[in-house]
């Protein structure tokens, strides 16, 4: 629990060690490599970022292909490049809705709408008001966006689907030129 604390509040060199230490008291769990990963994307180390994703693969685990392809996905999304996220995105489609969610707002997020709505998960939820935020941006209306995006983090700053709403609302206000 506390390598993803240390993480969120962007001590990560900190979180990394920790992460390194369980790994190397349960080496056979995929997702302590994909919280190491994770922690490697956010600082900028996407290259061996995406190699302990193929070592969590490598491990041969229960879980499925679209776990590891969600992560890699993510990590793909610190490329900058919107394409990468897209190609893998397109494989998990929406057989894991977690990922989906969340790889729908990051693909809206780094401007490639047409492919975020693509994987966007049906229906009403947190995600999903995230990404019609994200579009209203897109669209020309940061304002509405803003507003939208601060009433999401009011409701849950901390929601399990989508991503954080205040990094989204730095974002658009960044983007906005506040």
């Amino acid at each position: 629990l506390l390598a993803p604390l240390l993480e969120n509040v962007g001590r990560l060199e900190e979180a990394e060690a920790l992460q390194r230490r369980r790994i190397e008291q349960v080496p056979n769990r995929a997702p302590s490599r994909w919280s190491l990963a994770l922690i490697l994307a956010g600082q900028g180390r996407l290259r061996e970022a995406l190699k302990t994703v193929d070592e969590a693969e490598a491990l041969g685990s229960a879980y499925g292909d679209a776990d590891h392809r969600g992560i890699r996905a993510m990590i793909l999304g610190a490329s900058g490049r919107p394409e990468l996220v897209w190609r893998e995105a397109s494989r998990i489609g929406s057989a894991d809705s977690v990922f989906a969610s969340i790889l729908s707002v990051l693909l809206a997020l780094q401007g490639d709408v047409a492919h975020a709505e693509a994987v966007a998960l049906p229906g009403e939820n947190p995600a999903s008001r995230q990404l019609q935020a994200l579009l209203t941006w897109r669209r020309g209306d940061a304002g509405a966006a803003l507003a939208q995006l601060i009433a999401l983090e009011q409701r849950d700053p901390w929601t399990e689907e989508g991503m954080l709403p205040a990094y989204l609302t730095a974002e658009v206000a960044a983007a906005a030129g506040d």
